[in-house]
């Protein structure tokens, strides 16, 4: 459907590019290349048609079917590939987001503490009709050009206010467990330390002013496991980026991330990941 004025909305300076906007839309062909990116903000991601194949970080892919949404945490690695042609809608947003005006991540928190929730990192959630009928709606909108960011953040309160109606407390509860009771501003200003260049735990904690003790403390209570962990996975999904998006030579890529010889680099790989350099390089998504 057309609209009125378009050029008046795309001029506006309230106009949000694709780059930038809250809600995209993505029709996915079999030849369209993997999306692959690490995480600034939170990410909604529903499968509306087809079939999508997922892997976070270095760990392996799993399938997500058509009439299924999952939320991606900032920070993570991110990688989908289309297992068919596929309808998939992304919805970005920042920090602990409230479910209502007076609902909040720590309301549900409370309300579901002591509950049986599943902990699987592919957690999903079917997209019920009331939700389909947003998704739709919305990604016609998208289609026809209406990006206003004041139409963006309308929508994104009102996906929050379908997910508190029509969904239970223990699914949401499950659906956001990485966002429940953590600190966002300590891991934004871990996120953008850590983007500034590689580190490890005693200069990160330097970055935020902070003695290794009391860093290494809060970051297992935001970020749900170790800094040295969490640091070795960012090696490692570094590692893996290079090696199947690059051309870079395993002297490079060994030299960057701080081997002092491709035999300790083969080394790592093989004990992280079952397998040499040249196999991470020859197989595919």
């Amino acid at each position: 459907m057309r609209l009125f004025y378009q050029e008046e909305h795309k001029t506006c300076y309230h106009y949000a590019e694709k780059s930038t906007a809250t809600f995209k839309v993505y029709h996915l062909q079999r030849e369209s290349p993997p999306a692959r990116a690490r995480l600034e903000r939170s990410l909604m991601v529903f499968v509306v048609d087809g079939e999508v194949l997922i892997r976070y970080g270095a760990g392996r892919p799993f399938t997500v079917p058509a009439g299924r949404f999952f939320l991606v945490e900032p920070g993570t690695l991110f990688t989908g590939h289309q297992a068919s042609p596929s309808l998939v809608m992304t919805m970005a947003f920042v920090g602990a987001p409230q479910l209502c005006n007076i609902y909040t991540l720590e309301s549900l928190l409370r309300d579901t503490q002591g509950a049986s929730l599943p902990v699987d990192p592919h957690f999903t959630l079917p997209i019920r009709p009331r939700l389909r009928e947003f998704l739709d709606l919305t990604m016609h909108c998208l289609d026809d050009g209406l990006s206003c960011v004041h139409y963006h953040e309308l929508k994104r309160i009102e996906f929050f206010q379908l997910a508190r109606a029509y969904y239970s407390k223990e699914e949401l509860a499950a659906l956001f467990r990485p966002l429940l009771g953590i600190d966002h501003d300590f891991r934004r200003q871990v996120l953008e330390a850590y983007a500034r260049a590689d580190c490890d735990v005693a200069t990160l904690a330097a970055r935020l002013n902070l003695s290794t003790a009391t860093f290494q403390r809060k970051f297992k209570q935001t970020f749900h496991e170790t800094a040295g962990q969490w640091l070795l996975d960012r090696k490692a999904e570094r590692i893996v980026r290079q090696l199947k998006t690059t051309s870079l030579s395993f002297d490079e890529i060994s030299f960057e991330n701080g081997f002092s010889s491709l035999a300790y680099f083969s080394n790592f790989c093989k004990r992280v990941f079952g397998k040499t350099p040249t196999q991470l390089r020859a197989e595919g998504f």
